[in-house]
């Protein structure tokens, strides 16, 4: 758990609170343009937060506040993010991939959004991990907090596809 200040909003945030299968409805229906479901991630992570606004663990306070309060709030949260570095120790079996595997494994991580799409991927091309027990298991996945553990392995998943696409490109067509 650390501390954020911005823009006079100071908030607190444990990111490891909210797991991939919490969050999976709240970012889909984000992705779909309901931006009140922000108001439920912040929910899920947030410890401390103006006490003005309410209570920092209750989707309504976030609902509640003027967009510019909202806005600090999230601005508050994604600094958090960005702040925290995960220490996930991840192989992935790319190599051996079809093109047609390649272009679905890209097609879903475009929906990176979704951590249903996204788990199935990890358990189909994980070969190794030391956050799960079971590599071929979605369900391991989304049961890993999102913020500090699922999302770092949707990033590394992402650039490894992109450097197997760079170095196939690279060999063959470029």
């Amino acid at each position: 758990m650390s501390k954020v200040k911005n823009n006079a909003v100071a908030m607190a945030f444990d990111l490891s609170r909210a797991t991939a299968r919490d969050v999976a409805p709240l970012l889909k229906a984000i992705s779909a343009g309901a931006f009140s479901n922000m108001a439920g991630i912040l929910a899920l992570v947030a410890t401390e937060c103006p006490a003005e606004w309410g209570e920092p663990n209750d989707a309504k306070t976030y609902a509640q506040l003027k967009l510019d309060d909202l806005g600090l709030a999230w601005k508050a949260f994604k600094m958090e993010i960005e702040s925290h570095k995960a220490d996930v120790k991840v192989t992935f079996a790319l190599d051996a991939m079809t093109i047609e595997q390649y272009d679905a494994l890209n097609a879903g991580l475009r929906r990176a959004n979704d951590p249903e799409v996204v788990a199935a991927l990890l358990a189909e091309h994980v070969v190794a991990c030391d956050v799960v027990d079971r590599v071929d298991d979605a369900e391991q996945y989304l049961d890993l907090p999102y913020y500090t553990h699922f999302r770092a392995l949707t990033i590394s998943l992402s650039e490894s596809a992109e450097r197997e696409l760079a170095n196939f490109r690279k060999r063959f067509i470029d």
